[in-house]
């Protein structure tokens, strides 16, 4: 299931997340915000001591050894390092988070920082995090959007799993709040409630469940509404959206 966004183009609809500000899953490769500092870059500046801002996140080049490559957006820059280690809970401050270097807070948890040069482990899938600046990504776990089958975090906050346009489904922080429900407008594709995810259907992003498509080919899915249907999505064989 990790890998079943890799037949493109779609037919039906597209996985979306929206242009906007902030770090989060968003547009056609991100997620919703992740609650960082609310400083804005200015006054982040005006609080950070005044070294290099150059650095490379992933691959924790060009700090001091007391140091970490830091995303504070909308950039990385050196600040001291961290103590919490990965998965471990985290806060985001004005000089960056509490995680150790190499890991950035998402969430709430500490998760592993990825790039191109530096892939993820296992079955992880890199995906980016960042809505404006400098790239940043993070390493998130596989999952089925089905059985909906993302564990919890350690910092109490509910995770859901979503079809993401790099070809991935990954666990994510259901981070709406209220979440939006099938039907409702969305702009990022994991602030929609547990078991759908945002698509573009006729031009416009709509929230919309998931349904088992291979079983169901246009057909009735106990998922969906009773007068709704199982519409393939994209490409794909086991996975529509209720429409």
């Amino acid at each position: 299931m990790a890998t079943l966004l890799s037949k493109l183009p779609w037919s039906l609809c597209t996985i979306v997340i929206l242009v906007s500000c902030g770090d989060g899953l968003r547009g056609q490769s991100y997620l919703a915000s992740d609650g960082a500092s609310d400083s804005s870059p200015s006054q982040a500046d005006a609080t950070l001591d005044p070294i290099p801002t150059s650095c490379l996140g992933a691959e924790q080049l060009g700090c001091e050894s007391a140091q970490k490559c830091a995303l504070i957006p909308p950039r990385f820059r050196c600040v001291p390092n961290g103590d919490r280690a990965l998965d471990e809970a985290c806060t985001i401050g004005v000089q960056g988070d509490d995680c150790l270097a190499g890991l950035h807070c998402y969430q709430g948890v500490c998760n592993s920082l990825c790039n191109a040069d530096v892939p993820c482990g296992g079955e992880y899938s890199c995906i980016s995090i960042t809505t404006e600046g400098e790239r940043a990504s993070i390493c998130l776990p596989p999952c089925d959007p089905l059985a909906q089958d993302c564990p919890d975090l350690a910092s109490g906050v509910r995770q859901a799993c979503y079809l993401h346009i790099s070809g991935s489904s990954v666990c994510a922080a259901a981070s709406g709040s209220p979440p939006l429900f099938p039907g409702q407008v969305c702009h990022y594709l994991n602030e929609c409630a547990i078991g759908a995810g945002c698509v573009v259907v006729n031009g416009q992003s709509i929230c919309r469940a998931y349904c088992d498509y291979e079983t169901n080919t246009e057909a009735s899915d106990p998922r969906c509404s009773a007068k709704g249907r199982c519409a393939q999505l994209g490409d794909l064989d086991e996975v529509g959206v209720c429409q």
